[in-house]
């Protein structure tokens, strides 16, 4: 039998369970073990960039899985104003 749309609605609010989520997060937490070791100059600047567009990326990763299809069938965009819930963003 399949799903009622509500059901799929929450199945697309697990965007935490996608491959691509995790590998994204993975990365992340690698980027700030290894900018840990770089000298001074680049770790404020490519270190920091590294950080800023992997979190881009994630933050990406959930608006994209957030889009819920309206009566009609469309997709309307996200809700910005909700930000990202990973604590790891500092965005609530």
């Amino acid at each position: 039998m399949g799903r009622s749309p509500i059901e799929n609605i929450f199945e697309m609010s697990k965007y935490d369970d996608l491959p691509v989520y995790k590998a994204s997060y993975d990365l992340l937490l690698e980027i700030f073990r290894f900018t840990k070791e770089f000298n001074k100059e680049f770790k404020y600047t490519v270190g920091e960039s590294l950080k800023k567009e992997t979190l881009e990326l994630i933050t990406l990763i959930y608006r994209a899985n957030s889009r819920v299809p309206n009566s009609k069938g469309h997709v309307d965009k996200p809700d910005i104003s909700d930000g990202c819930p990973t604590a790891c963003c500092g965005r609530s």
